[in-house]
């Protein structure tokens, strides 16, 4: 699609050669038309401010020294025009004046018409150009703040569904502790008082019925308590969990990276809670760290948990003498031998603790433990 800016410059040439061609008379009025040709293309070919500045400025010259080049004086001046190059295009009186003090009054008014319009014209399409940038960019403001609206809103929805999917679990907590407490010890003093009839009474009916009542409260005492644990073990939020260590921490800056799609067994939360502890105490205390690392991913299989930091304290020590030494990381061992889990001590590159826990046997552990 042609420009407004070519289709204006092209009329202007047209318009310049023409008045050229009914003014003229010389035998080098061909040449004159061609140069201006030439002149018109090279400057659209190259399109550069510059070249519109010399070619202005020597079209200025040539007009003093051969006045019929005046009728071309408009095509520059739109160039120079249409380049904000306002005080340069002041020159453009020379070659009025040199027409008026050659005598050629028509010629002058002529010139000055077309050098006015194509003036007018330059401005125009300046100022047009302009606004479509200015439209352009507030165009790509607008798209930029939409989507910055876009991304909060979505972080906010994030955050609304986060809290209350921590809400959630603080309220399945509290109903496990209150069933815990009133049911569970209503069936316990049940039971109790059953075993109490029992041993009194000789009667064998008596004791048959009994027996069946202390069958079904105990029943009924198993259902409730794999219940409540099952209730309780939903309400831990392992990352709430661990974020919350994290905020408490401020000896050096941690990274934190978590991705967990389901909430993992009760056993394995309190297991990673529980090192991530160990770990941190023995950062505060031990590390020369300026930075620290925790991932948190869940597999398809297994769960991973990664703590690492930049401290160079301990390079010196051996594997071997990193798992005998101390009581928390022995702890943190036994924790994770306990689920079924593998880990692995470094002082590579700082100290990390890797570890990786099989889901199956984290489910079967923390399914035994209760």
């Amino acid at each position: 699609m042609m420009s407004s800016h070519f289709l204006e410059r092209v009329i202007i040439i047209c318009i310049c050669v023409t008045l050229f061609v009914f003014a003229g008379g010389s035998e080098f009025d061909v040449i004159y038309i061609l140069i201006a040709i030439s002149i018109f293309s090279l400057t659209t070919y190259l399109n550069h401010r510059n070249i519109s500045i010399i070619v202005f400025t020597g079209t200025v010259v040539l007009t003093v020294l051969f006045p019929a080049i005046a009728f071309f004086i408009p095509f520059p001046t739109y160039d120079i025009r249409y380049g904000k190059k306002n005080l340069l295009a002041l020159l453009t009186l020379l070659p009025l004046v040199n027409l008026i003090a050659t005598g050629n009054i028509n010629a002058f008014f002529i010139v000055f018409s077309v050098t006015v319009l194509a003036y007018l014209l330059a401005a125009g399409q300046s100022t047009g150009d302009e606004l479509k940038a200015r439209n352009f960019e507030l165009a790509d403001q607008l798209r930029q703040i939409a989507l910055n609206d876009s991304l909060q809103m979505h972080e906010l929805m994030d955050k609304q569904d986060y809290e209350l999917h921590l809400a959630t679990m603080n309220e399945r907590n509290r109903i496990a502790r209150e069933l815990h407490d009133s049911i569970g010890h209503v069936l316990t003093s049940a039971i109790l008082q059953v075993g109490a009839i029992s041993s009194v009474t000789d009667d064998p009916q008596t004791l048959d019925s009994l027996e069946v009542l202390s069958q079904s409260l105990t029943g009924g005492m198993d259902d409730v308590r794999t219940s409540i644990h099952n209730l309780y073990d939903q309400s831990v939020d392992l990352r709430a969990g661990l974020e919350n260590q994290l905020s408490a921490f401020h000896h050096i800056p941690i990274d934190f990276k978590c991705q967990i799609n389901e909430q993992p067994p009760r056993a394995v939360s309190i297991a990673l809670s529980s090192i991530l502890r160990e770990g941190l105490s023995n950062m505060a205390k031990h590390s020369d760290a300026t930075k620290a690392t925790l991932i948190v991913y869940e597999h398809n299989d297994f769960y991973q948990f990664v703590l690492r930091d930049n401290g160079q304290a301990c390079r010196t020590k051996s594997p071997d003498s990193l798992y005998n030494n101390g009581v928390g990381l022995s702890g943190m061992i036994q924790r994770v031998n306990a689920l079924g889990g593998n880990i692995n001590l470094s002082c590579h590159n700082g100290f990390e603790i890797h570890l990786t826990i099989p889901k199956e046997s984290s489910h079967e552990t923390n399914h035994h433990r209760r």
